[in-house]
């Protein structure tokens, strides 16, 4: 029973439901207890709930791999899927309204050469998920390349909404999507190791399930609240939709793997 549950098949449905009860309790806090002239929470329980409820799940998903899972995980990771093309598709679709949507702003606080560099390196980042698919094919410098320069457009991302005077810095639709967009470096990094032969198995998987968590997380409740009003700005919009995108990316490729561990 207990091998049964140590597996990462087991870890990633966990890491779903965590997200989903994540999502609802940030959707009914963003469209009940959000204030849209402060941009802050009001002071309620709900707020607070989530807050706890996302805070004690990261901490499981971080240390569940570590004690259960070391030793478990194959080094070779598994082929596209049909649901990882799609995911690949929707993420190099979203990046290019990230990119219409970051031409239109109006780079207000941000400096313009930090603005350029991020429109060219999500175009590059476009590329590089576009490689995700069977309909382009490269080698492994090419991916690390384009990679790299993929983590470097989510960085700039971050950038375009952080120099944001209009939203709070502190703000949780600020700071939420931000820590969403640092998962999904990092996750990129470790993907960018395992294509390069010098994989971290353990950390890819334990990325990946937090990566998900806080992209369905954020990028779902946000949807819900930009369709319901909370929200207004189509910059913000696009990365949240980005988010769902890449949730979708994330888990197909990792439930893969872990179908791809239990044959093993």
């Amino acid at each position: 029973m207990q091998n049964a549950i140590k597996t990462q098949r087991t870890y990633y449905i966990g890491a779903a439901l965590l997200a989903l009860i994540a999502a609802v309790l940030r959707t009914l806090s963003l469209t009940l207890t959000f204030d849209r002239a402060s941009g802050y929470f009001t002071a309620s329980a709900l707020p607070l709930l989530f807050r706890a409820f996302w805070g004690c799940s990261l901490i499981a998903l971080v240390l569940f791999p570590i004690l259960a899972l070391k030793g478990r995980i194959p080094s070779k990771r598994a082929a596209l899927s049909p649901f990882s093309t799609c995911g690949a598709c929707l993420c190099a679709l979203l990046l290019f309204l990230n990119f219409v949507c970051s031409c239109t702003m109006q780079p207000t606080g941000l400096p313009i050469m930090l603005w350029i560099i991020g429109l060219l390196a999500i175009l590059f980042g476009i590329v590089y998920f576009i490689l995700q698919t069977p309909f382009l094919k490269a080698g492994a410098t090419t991916h690390a390349v384009f990679g790299s320069l993929t983590i470097l457009a989510f960085a700039c991302l971050i950038a375009f909404t952080y120099f944001d005077i209009g939203t709070p810095m502190n703000a949780p639709h600020k700071t939420d999507l931000h820590m969403a967009l640092l998962a999904v470096m990092l996750y990129l990094l470790y993907e960018l190791r395992a294509k390069a032969d010098i994989s971290r198995p353990l950390a890819l998987t334990a990325c990946g399930a937090v990566a998900f968590f806080l992209t369905a997380t954020v990028g779902l409740s946000d949807v819900v609240a930009y369709l319901a009003g909370a929200f207004t700005d189509p910059v913000y919009f696009a990365q949240d939709l980005l988010l769902l995108a890449l949730a979708i990316y994330i888990g197909a490729r990792s439930m893969a793997d872990a179908a791809l561990s239990n044959k093993n």
